[in-house]
This record gives structure tokens, sequence and C-alpha cells, in this order.
């Protein structure tokens, strides 16, 4: 309340002070209300505080009313007349909320010229109609127009300078922070001398002197220079004027009378438009400068981006050759023992024990290497998110005995002490994909046999909350193993590393069994991660999952039970017997294979090497289900089952890759 009764006050004294200015001006001039000033003023007040203000004009114009008793317009009149220009002028101006009030574009000077010339005109109609209603005044064209070029000019003259200087500037050039002392000297010094010459020399040409000092400040100033220099003219010329009018100077007319509109017009007209065209250029162009700027710096990031990837890529490069030179040599130690014993297998002078011995060599051989293929192809399908995750209900203890019966001839092997042991709270069943979590435990639990020579390797179970709050069940694996060296800990997980050369060469090892097992356990709603590992001491990892919830635990025991209940049904019922089944792959080997499993089972099987073979048999039989492989030549499996739908053939196609 106090803050609007001060801007009311405030409002009514400026009001008051320029309505008395202009009616002083219309007495020395011998004019009709030749400018009214305070429309200006009353522009800007309402156009940064509100329309509230509109009881502070009434008030000014009743004061003024009062104290100037030759007014001869009627006060009713005048009083709307005064509210109306000022609040259609803000109104018109606003309208759209597109209005700089830094006057820094073009069409916001336009905007305020038509403004300023609208309201003046509504006014006018105002003020005309009171006249014609009242009788209070003879009214014809001459005091009509200049009545409304008063009031238009009054807005046009104090608004501008008001808005400009009031107004945080568009860009740093024109804050007054960066005006030049010098150039202000000079500037100041060039307007007393032009006023000393329009005072004292009759040479009308040297009116025009003026225009070049608003191109000055325009130009170096900016808006707020050109604008306070447009005004300090405007006051001179007004000065000078009233002098010539009372005879106290003698000179050129060009500045009295009537011609004082154009001038005064051709002043704030070139100022405004001169300042807001240069203004709106810098704008521009720093527009551009900051775009430049921007491309640049985008361009820097880029090119560091690509560097980075660079680096990055042939890191991967250095990591993938070692990886592969790794993985060869795990691949071709069993690949070779198993060609070399198959070849042994041939010879007539083996006995059967032997050739048991060698049997289980190739088979050991071919676990080996399977082994392998299945973590480059599980960590592959990881990296493009084709790896499917099947949560069941699953026994704790039924897994860490799956994980102890493969392990434990490994560590006795070696003399190792292996020891699991679980903690009173760890729950009997958890909800997580069985195979994966053996996966992942045989990965880390082998690790830490493989690389210890002497000592133990101890498992521990228990249950944990982790950072957020969330259930995990924590499978802690620690060793007396070789350790890891300090610069190798930060790489442990990464794929393609191995942690160090000789135990690498000592031990064997793809590179891949921590990466997979980090993915995998965070696939099940956990993690992996190396808590200590010291050289010649030991390491210690700690694997954690999300063990479900028992409602969901619950649901999947019964689901596991129906299954089991038809499977059952299967087996009792040999669904394979006397079914026929066309197997399609273009390996050989593999159609031996599949069919002699099939044949075991009763089935009577055909194959094919290819779709449009299959298809040709399909024509030709009644298959009761196609086995087929999707990659092959001629027609691969993918296209075979599409043309067999588009022929209608509607049995079950299954396939194997």
């Amino acid at each position: 309340a106090s803050s609007y009764l001060f801007k009311i006050l405030f409002l009514f004294l400026i009001y008051l002070a320029l309505g008395q200015l202009g009616l002083v001006l219309q007495r020395l001039m011998g004019v009709s209300n030749q400018i009214w000033p305070a429309t200006g003023a009353a522009f800007v007040a309402i156009l940064f505080w509100g329309y509230s203000l509109w009881p502070a004009i009434v008030g000014a114009t009743l004061v003024l009313h009062l104290i100037n008793e030759n007014i001869s317009l009627p006060l009713g009149t005048q009083v709307f007349a005064n509210c109306a220009e000022v609040i259609f002028a803000v109104s018109f101006c606003v309208r759209g909320a597109d209005f700089h009030k830094s006057l820094d574009r073009m069409k916001d000077v336009f905007r305020l010229i038509q403004s300023a010339l609208l309201s003046g005109f509504v006014g006018t109609i105002i003020v005309s109609v009171g006249i014609l209603i009242s009788g209070h005044s003879n009214l014809d064209l001459i005091h009509f127009l200049q009545y409304w070029a008063g009031h238009s000019l009054g807005l046009f003259m104090i608004a501008p300078i008001v808005l400009i200087l009031s107004t945080p500037s568009a860009i740093a050039k024109l804050e007054w922070k960066n005006f030049k002392r010098k150039e202000l000297l000079a500037i100041g010094l060039a307007l007393i001398g032009t006023f000393f010459l329009l005072m004292k020399v009759n040479r009308p040409l040297l009116y025009y002197f003026y225009f070049p000092l608003i191109l000055w400040p325009a130009l170096r100033l900016g808006q707020k220079g050109v604008s306070l220099m447009v005004f300090i003219v405007m006051l001179t010329i007004i000065y000078e004027s009233t002098l010539r009018t009372l005879n106290v100077e003698s000179g050129a007319d060009v500045f009295t009378g009537n011609y004082l509109f154009i001038v005064l017009i051709m002043l704030q007209f070139t100022g405004l438009i001169v300042s807001a065209s240069i203004t709106e250029r810098e704008l521009e162009w720093a527009v551009k400068e900051k775009q430049i700027q921007s491309s640049l710096s985008d361009l820097e990031h880029k090119m560091l981006v690509l560097k980075k990837e660079e680096e990055a890529a042939e890191s991967i490069s250095g990591t993938k050759t070692l990886f592969l030179t790794n993985v060869g040599h795990e691949i071709r130690t069993p690949l070779a023992a198993l060609l070399g014993f198959s070849e042994l297998l041939i010879s007539d002078s083996l006995n059967d024990i032997e050739k048991k011995k060698i049997y289980e060599i190739i088979r050991s051989n071919g676990s080996q290497l399977l082994n392998v293929v299945n973590d480059v192809l599980d960590i592959s399908k990881i990296e493009v998110g084709q790896f499917e995750i099947q949560k069941i209900s699953v026994s704790v203890e039924d897994v860490l005995n799956d994980v102890k019966a493969i392990l434990l001839p490994d560590a006795e092997k070696k003399g190792l002490a292996f020891k699991i042991e679980s903690e009173l709270n760890v729950p009997q069943k958890i909800l997580t994909d069985s195979l994966r979590l053996k996966q992942i435990l045989v990965n880390i639990v082998g690790n830490a046999i493989k690389f210890t020579e002497h000592g133990s390797v101890h498992v521990k179970i228990k249950t944990l909350i982790d950072s957020n709050g969330l259930n995990k069940i924590a499978f802690v694996v620690s060793d007396t193993d070789v350790g890891i060296p300090v610069d190798k800990i930060k790489d442990v997980f990464l794929p393609f590393t191995q942690m160090s050369i000789l135990p690498t060469r000592r031990f064997g090892g793809t590179g891949l069994g921590l990466a997979l097992s980090q993915r995998l356990a965070r696939s099940l709603g956990g993690d992996i991660v190396l808590d200590k590992s010291t050289l010649g001491e030991g390491s210690e990892f700690t694997v954690t999952i999300d063990p479900g919830d028992a409602v969901k635990i619950a649901k999947s025991e019964q689901r596991q039970k129906e299954k089991e209940q038809e499977v059952q049904k299967i087996d009792t019922l040999k669904v394979l017997e006397g079914q026929k089944i066309l197997v399609v792959d273009d390996d050989i080997d593999n159609q031996t294979l599949i069919s002699h499993y099939l044949k075991s089972a009763g089935a009577i099987v055909q194959v094919a090497g290819d779709g449009v073979e299959a298809i040709q048999k399909i024509h030709t039989n009644q298959f009761d289900i196609i086995l087929t492989d999707l990659l092959m030549p001629m027609m691969d499996g993918y296209e075979l089952v599409k043309a067999l739908r588009q022929e209608g053939y509607k049995k079950k196609v299954i396939a194997l890759t």
C-alpha cells in the first residue's frame, strides 16, 4: 500500500510539474498548447507500474485547472482526455507482449511513434467532442492539429529518453560503463559551440549541424548516448526558440511557431531510427559472433570427443588383439588335443582301458572348448542387449552343492582347503536364474582355485542391505592366491583384459571371466566388486544378487511343479514314437548327430541340406515337426519359414542354431 501511494504521489508531482511547463511554454510562444510533456511522463510510469496509477493524472489535471484560470477547456473533458490518451498509448504498445522498452529494434520505435500519434489523436477527439458539447470555445482545424501535435510530441519527446536510460541494454556496448570520457567531453563542447552559434549568428544552415551530433554518439556511445544527446539538443532548441519568441535574441525564425514541431520531430525521429538501426545491426553481429563461438566450441568439443574415441578405439583394438591371441591359444590347445586323440582312437593297437582314457580326454577338452565359446558368445549377447534372464525359485543349498561338486576336484588336486559356509539368516529359496548364478560362482570361485597355489579358498554366503536400502544376498569369495597388481586393479572387470602377463601364461584364460560374471550379476539385480587384493597374500571378491520376494518365489515354485508334471506325462507317453521329423541343416555332422538322438527316441527322420531341398521334401511327405538351422546357403531358415507360411503350412517349425 505504501509503495502504491508513493508511486501515485510521484506521478502526480511529475505530471503537475511537466503540465505546468507545457502551459508556460504555451503562453510564452503564443500558440495553443504547443508541447504537453506530461503525457510522456505518465506513459512511462503506467507502462512500468500499471494502469492503477490513473488517479495521479486525474489529480494533477484538477490542480492544473485550479492554478491556471486561463484554461479554456472543460475540466471533465480534459481529465478524461488526459487519462484516456495515456492508457490507450500503453495498451497499444504492449499488445502482443512483444514490445521492448529499451527501443533497441526498429519495430519498437515505430510502435512507439504509432502510439504517440494515435493516443494524441484519441485525446484530441475527446477534447473536440467536449468543446462542441459544452460550447466553451471555438474549434477550428488549426487548434485541432496543434492540440494533437502537442500531446503526441510530448509523449514522443519524454518517453524515449526515460525508457532507454531506465531499461537494461541488450548488449554491453550500450551500457554507461563503456562511454569514453574524451568523447563525452568532445560531444559536450560541440553542443555548447553549436548552441552558441545558433544563439548569436543568423545562419540557418548551421542549425543542421545538430544532426551529425546525433550520428556521432549513435555510432560511438550507443543508444543511451544518442538519446541523451537528442534530449539535450531538443532542450536547447526549445530554450532558444522561447527567447526568440520573446524577442530576447534575434535570428532566423526556423525554431519558432509551428516550425518547432517539425524540427523536434525530425531530431527525435532521426535519433531513434539511427540508434535502433545501429543497435539491431550490433545485436545481429553479437548473435552471429555468439553462434560462431558456439560452433567453434562445439567443433573443439567434437574434436576432443573424436580424439578420445580414437584413443579408446586404439586401446580397444590393442586389447582385442591381445584377447584374440589369448582366445586363439585357449581354442587351439583343446582343439589340437581333440584332433590328436581322435586320430589315436582309430588305431587298432589301443586296448579298452586306453580308449576309455582317451575318450575322457576328448570329452574334457571338448567341454573346455565349449566353455570358451560360450563365454565369448555370452558377453557378445550382453554387449548388444540380447541376453535373456529366466528367474525361477532356486534353492541356495542346491546351487552351492552344484558349484562345490564342479570345483571340489580341482581344489583337492592342488591340495587346497575349500570351504563353503552360510549364515543363518540366508533364505533357503531365492528368485533368480540358477544357470547364470552357477556360471558366476563357477567363474569367480574357479578363478580363486586356479590362481591359488597354496592355502585355501573360502566362500561365505550372507545377506546385506545395499546403498539404496535394498536387500541383497552376497557371496564373499576369499583366497590366498597370487593377488592382483595395483596397476591392474582398475581394469580387472574390463573385457578383453587379463591381470598380467605372468598369470596369463602360467594359468591360462581368455580374460572374459570377470567381465562376463560382473555383467551377469548386474542382470540378476546385483554386482561384483573387488573388496581387496594384495600381491602374494590373496584377494576377496563379493558377488551380490537380488533374492526376490516371497510371493514371487511361491508363484515360481507352483509353475515349476506344473512344468515337472507335464514333463513326466510327456516322458510316459513317448511322444516321439512314430513322429515324422525333417532335419534341415547344411552341416552333415549336425544332421547325423541330431538324427541319431531323434531316432533313439523313436522318431522317423529325414534330412535336407537347405531350404530349397526342404520345401521339395515337404511337398512329397507329411512331417509332424520340422527342425531347421537358421543360417544356410541357397535358402536359409528365415526364408524357409516365410515360404512355408505363405503356402499355408501350419505345422510346427522349430529353429536350431
